[in-house]
Formats: C-alpha cells, structure tokens, sequence
C-alpha cells in the first residue's frame, strides 16, 4: 500500500493500526526497497552504455 502512496488513513483501515507511528516502520520499509529498486536499474541501464 505504501508502494501505492495511499494516505496513511487508508493503510491504517486496511492493516487494523490506529496510530501513524506504528505505520512508520513500514512505510520506511517499503520507501527503502523502492529507492534500492531504483538504484539497480539506473545502474543497469549506465552499465548498458559501458564496453563492459
């Protein structure tokens, strides 16, 4: 859901948590795998310019 941007009041009626803070962690989870997800693609698409 995070992955989605849906708001935090939808993740919470979802998932039965009634407070931000304990959405937080996941929400840093999922943040965290799409910025790692987007580092290896940028950096397959540079070594696609490389004579590697």
């Amino acid at each position: 859901m995070a992955e989605l941007e849906m708001a935090n009041s939808s993740m919470k009626s979802v998932s039965g948590q009634t407070r931000d803070e304990t959405l937080a962690e996941y929400i840093r989870t999922a943040n965290q795998k799409a910025l790692a997800e987007s580092a290896i693609n940028r950096l397959s698409e540079w070594e696609k310019t490389q004579n590697v």
